[in-house]
């Protein structure tokens, strides 16, 4: 999805060094995620345009979504690590497809909550919350089997601090309950 994962991962000693500390760790590199296969479009190729950008972020999502749930089929905590913010998706969907609740806790200075509606430039790395939280792209989201919105009442965004968009009149570009600075200053 990103080469950051990628290099971090591969260090030498990466999952000796997790180990070292109590944790069994089994590393799964998704190193072929933009090659869909026919599990992931059947046998109807109109499913996932070859070579689109939305084509290869479902894809790799498809292979993120599996990857999360054969861990958590084994009792494993997937932990992962993603050089782009719409790699979430995947991990939703994953944990979707086990029937176990859980909401999301958002780390990240973007809101990453822009709609088509509200982006000026169309951007999906700023629309991601507002995916999850099935805000927008609803029957894409819905492409990535196990994939449910998440309610806002269960998602908290910590630290939102820019936008890539400029808000216009009643546009809200946040998603759930909203932690950052301002928020604690004015409850302090």
């Amino acid at each position: 999805m990103a080469t950051a994962p990628e290099i971090l991962l591969r260090e030498e000693n990466a999952p000796q060094s997790i180990s070292k500390h109590g944790f069994d760790v089994d590393v799964i590199l998704l190193d072929k995620a933009d090659q869909a296969t026919e599990a992931e479009y059947g046998s109807d190729f109109r499913k996932i345009p070859a070579g689109d950008q939305m084509g290869r972020i479902l894809v790799q999502n498809m292979h993120m979504a599996s990857a999360i749930n054969y861990a958590r089929k084994k009792g494993d905590l997937p932990i992962a690590c993603l050089g782009t913010c719409s790699g979430s998706l995947g991990v939703i969907a994953g944990l979707g497809r086990t029937g176990e609740t859980f909401g999301l806790v958002w780390f990240d200075a973007h809101g990453d909550a822009d709609t088509p509606e509200t982006s000026s430039t169309g951007f999906i790395e700023g629309m991601v919350t507002s995916v999850i939280a099935g805000k927008c792209w609803t029957a894409y989201s819905r492409s990535l089997p196990g994939f449910l919105p998440i309610p806002e009442a269960h998602i908290i965004s910590v630290s939102v601090h820019e936008f890539y968009s400029n808000p216009g009149p009643g546009d809200d570009l946040t998603v759930g309950t909203v932690v950052s600075k301002p928020t604690i200053d004015q409850l302090g």
